[in-house]
């Protein structure tokens, strides 16, 4: 607590007369009058607000309380603090305790000291920490909206990553997901290393080559996918390149909802295989493919073939998953009405669905807006397994230079330098600290709820609809 200096009765007494909210209201009360009308005008705002505690406050030694009621700790005397001392008991009660949280640091205060507007100036105080800024993840949960990727065809956006597991018998433990977006039929390759050129021959040899071109190739920004080999690639057989912002896997949720569902099958095996587990990945693959699938209410097979797969047990019994035999024209228009109708019932279910999570989503989201100008901070997503006290901002504000036209997707370059990144949302947060002059004003549509007061009939005020960046 060296923030706070031990101070005398006398030099409390001197700090309440020589401040002119305080020693206005102390004057008064040491007579006993209270103001008049004018009076009170004349004084300002501070001193109408203390006047109106005008029976709660009290006089010992020539020191001014006020005297309140708590459900817990009965009659307390709170010091009615000098402006000039506000400072020195946040720190001491924020800065050197801890550095807890707004609700606390106010019910830490309550318990020792008054002032008009407390209520206010201890939340700016909390919020505007920068050291509480730089660690705390914001305790509204804010992120932005969901906003989804479309697709009405197969093969008209393919989406790839990379699954880690662990390391196989034959030193495999990587794995290439390729999954179409539209019929989600997914394929997985077993690699030993994550190279550009591996990926780039896997795509070329077991992919492009056996089920063609797509429209689209979608992934993140890792540097085997951003590589030069792989957008040669692109180039050359006219697939146009797309790529998630970093560090926000939601934005290849296809794939990663596979990787999810590829490792709890492969999860499923006996634990005398599990260490040859690569051996088993396109068997796992194929059981996917053959089930049908919520979003689309078709097996991914079905909408990437037009046919359903014939399995071994159909085979063991008998059973025909094919119609009668027929001319190849016959087969070809029957063919086209069944994927016809098959394409237009999974779009709708596809996007019933999607409406779905969002709707779900959204529930948790709330709708935020940086403007260009706005400080901001950036997640620091790279932290060790161990770094868990670090910090979860890095600590250099960046500065909004524009947002991505219908999607929440900022350009944002740091307040000291010209480099820019592209950063998702999620992973920015407002910069409450070292405030300066905004271009713009950030907004939310949040509400924050009330603090519920254990302080009889007190009388300071809780926000109601707050607007971030003011």
């Amino acid at each position: 607590m060296e923030s706070l200096p031990a101070l005398t009765k006398q030099e409390i007494r001197a700090g309440q007369k020589e401040d002119p909210v305080i020693g206005s209201v102390l004057h008064f009360k040491s007579v006993n009058q209270n103001s008049s009308r004018s009076e009170r005008i004349s004084g300002g705002g501070q001193v109408c607000l203390l006047i109106k505690e005008w029976r709660r406050l009290v006089i010992r030694d020539g020191i001014m309380y006020r005297c309140v009621r708590n459900c817990q700790r009965g009659a307390v005397e709170q010091l009615v603090l000098p402006e000039k001392f506000h400072t020195s008991v946040k720190t001491a009660l924020h800065d050197d305790s801890g550095h807890l949280g707004f609700e606390r640091t106010l019910q830490m205060i309550r318990e020792r000291f008054y002032w008009p507007k407390m209520f206010q100036e201890i939340k700016a105080w909390c919020e505007k920490c920068e050291r509480c800024c730089l660690r705390k993840t914001p305790t509204a949960g804010l992120r932005a909206p969901l906003v989804s990727i479309h697709s009405s065809a197969p093969m008209e956006l393919v989406c790839v990553d990379f699954l880690t597991l662990e390391k196989s018998r034959g030193g495999i433990e990587n794995v290439l997901i390729v999954t179409d977006h539209f019929s989600r039929y997914a394929q997985a390759y077993p690699t030993k290393d994550q190279k550009a050129c591996t990926v780039a021959k896997v795509l070329w040899c077991n992919f492009f080559c056996w089920f063609g071109f797509p429209a689209k190739l979608h992934a993140d920004q890792g540097r085997n996918f951003e590589s030069a080999v792989v957008k040669k690639l692109c180039k050359s057989t006219g697939i146009a390149k797309t790529h998630t912002t970093p560090y926000h896997p939601q934005g290849n949720g296809t794939t990663e909802r596979f990787n999810l569902t590829l490792m709890d099958m492969l999860g499923t095996l006996e634990p005398h295989v599990k260490p040859c587990w690569h051996e088993y990945v396109d068997a796992m693959t194929h059981a996917y493919n053959c089930t049908r699938h919520d979003s689309t209410g078709y097996t991914p097979y079905y909408l990437m073939f037009g046919r359903h797969p014939r399995l071994p047990v159909d085979l063991i019994f008998g059973l025909s998953t094919t119609n009668e035999p027929c001319g190849y024209s016959e087969y070809v228009q029957t063919l086209h009405d069944c994927l016809s109708q098959a394409y237009t019932q999974a779009n709708q279910a596809s996007r019933h669905a999607t409406g779905q999570q969002k709707k779900y989503y959204d529930q948790k989201a709330k709708s935020l807006v940086f403007s260009p100008g706005n400080r901001v901070l950036v997640n620091v997503c790279h932290v060790e397994e161990r770094q868990k006290l670090g910090d979860r901002w890095e600590s250099r504000p960046y500065i909004v230079v524009k947002k991505q036209p219908g999607i929440p997707v900022y350009v944002v370059r740091k307040e000291d330098g010209d480099t820019e990144r592209v950063v998702h949302r999620n992973l920015l947060t407002q910069c409450m600290f070292l405030p300066v002059e905004q271009v713009g004003a950030v907004t939310s549509e949040g509400v924050e709820s009330d603090i519920m007061e254990d302080w009889e009939d007190d009388t300071e005020e809780t926000e109601g609809e707050t607007y971030l960046g003011q």
